[in-house]
């Protein structure tokens, strides 16, 4: 049910993306071409069929953002009544609030919204900017009974968040996975980070990403370009920036980059539209065949995520499918998780891919377990080097590793004072 509420939820992406192109260049071709990049992007595609707020969130500040574009234009218009111009902040504020209620990653777009107000504007205190003030207000305080939820549990907050802070990467790394995951808007075929067929992909589509950022500035009017480049920038500065100085991974989860992504197939959308009308024949069959390429890339990578039980989007479950399959083959087996060691929620997923005669067992960490020998096969998911040891001691077993990836291990128990 959750599910389908993405699913169905994803298809109003379909319009925003639409209705953003359109605020931001008047043309209708533009954002056909917007829409159907995102159409067949295998990035949308597989967090539309996630049970998240991902697809909603996409949906809400796409709105906002071309809500706000309609209200500086309806405010600066002196042909427009003031009623219909009210009628537009009200509906950026209920946006906004919303997007805010969705995901708090929100609070980086409304500072690109605020920059982009401010710079357009050149820091004079007008209309745009009085009313662009006012609705913010008024969604800060609407947003005020979830400021209070988040200040009592600021603790759990830090505690599931945490992750995000444990790494420490370089500048060079970060940049290559943030690169990496921009070409995963239009290409996905499993590809591994550090071969060389990946370093092209990334190569070329940053150069396309590039080439549109400054075939943009020089072709569109300020407020169409300041716009893009600074909801890019913004994006940068909050997660890429904080990962170099201090260190974590915030910029690598590319569920948080989507606000990036938006603007980035706007921007390349708009460079195709415009190379596919030039009226240099030569030119337009170059960038015919290269957007039928693109197009087609990405066509490609959705029928391959088709093919497939898991993605990248699963991130520390990518490989439950793998694990599942593992520990169906086996006859009478017992599975035994831990809440610290790995996420209970991830450990409930995995319940659903196990055969119904697997039995479940979950303690609250990894030194408790009260292993069973009246199972064939035992199976412990990601169990610490101490609570190993500290098992093949007290139950005269022997531990050894089945399956690993980057974010869990799979355990197999062998009892040796007993045959089973």
């Amino acid at each position: 049910m959750i599910r389908s509420f993405s699913v169905w939820v994803s298809l109003l992406f379909f319009p925003a993306i639409y209705w953003l192109s359109w605020q931001l260049f008047k043309q209708h071709i533009v954002s056909g071409i917007s829409l159907g990049l995102i159409a067949i992007s295998p990035f949308y595609i597989l967090y539309a069929q996630e049970a998240r707020e991902y697809a909603l969130w996409t949906v809400l500040i796409t709105l906002s953002s071309a809500a706000l574009l309609k209200c500086i234009e309806l405010t600066q218009s002196q042909n427009i009544s003031i009623s219909k111009s009210y009628l537009m902040w009200i509906i950026y504020t209920l946006l906004i609030t919303l997007s805010f209620y969705t995901s708090l990653f929100t609070l980086f777009v409304v500072i690109a919204q605020i920059a982009y107000t401010v710079l357009l504007t050149r820091f004079r205190l007008t209309k745009v900017f009085i009313f662009h003030s006012i609705s913010l207000i008024i969604s800060v305080i609407l947003f005020t009974p979830w400021i209070g939820v988040f200040i009592a549990n600021y603790e759990r907050y830090q505690q599931i968040t945490s992750w995000t802070k444990q790494f420490h990467f370089s500048a060079i790394y970060l940049l290559k996975y943030w690169g990496f995951n921009i070409s995963r808007i239009f290409v996905d075929f499993d590809l591994k980070f550090n071969s060389n067929i990946t370093n092209f992909v990334i190569i070329i589509y940053l150069v396309l990403v590039l080439y549109s950022l400054y075939f943009l500035i020089k072709n569109t009017p300020k407020k169409c370009w300041l716009f893009i480049m600074i909801m890019m920038v913004v994006q940068i500065l909050c997660l890429l920036i904080p990962d170099i100085v201090v260190g974590g991974v915030r910029s690598l989860s590319p569920r948080y980059l989507i606000p990036f992504y938006i603007v980035t197939d706007v921007s390349i959308a708009y460079l195709l539209t415009n190379q596919l009308i030039s009226p240099q024949i030569f030119n337009t069959r170059i960038w015919s065949i290269i957007t039928l390429i693109i197009f087609s890339v990405s066509l490609l990578s959705c029928i391959n995520n088709l093919q497939k039980n898991t993605s990248y989007t699963k991130v520390i479950s990518y490989s439950l499918p793998k694990v599942a399959q593992i520990i169906n083959q086996s006859n009478s087996s017992l599975l035994i998780g831990n809440y610290k060691s790995y996420n209970p929620g991830n450990i409930m997923a995995l319940s659903y891919l196990l055969d119904s005669n697997v039995k479940l067992q979950l303690f609250s960490d990894t030194y408790n377990y009260q292993l069973s020998q009246e199972f064939q096969n035992v199976f412990l998911l990601t169990v610490t080097n101490q609570g190993k040891e500290t098992l093949e001691q007290l139950e005269n077993a022997e531990v050894t590793r089945v399956f690993r990836d980057d974010h869990l291990e799979l355990w197999k128990v062998n009892f040796l004072s007993s045959v089973i």
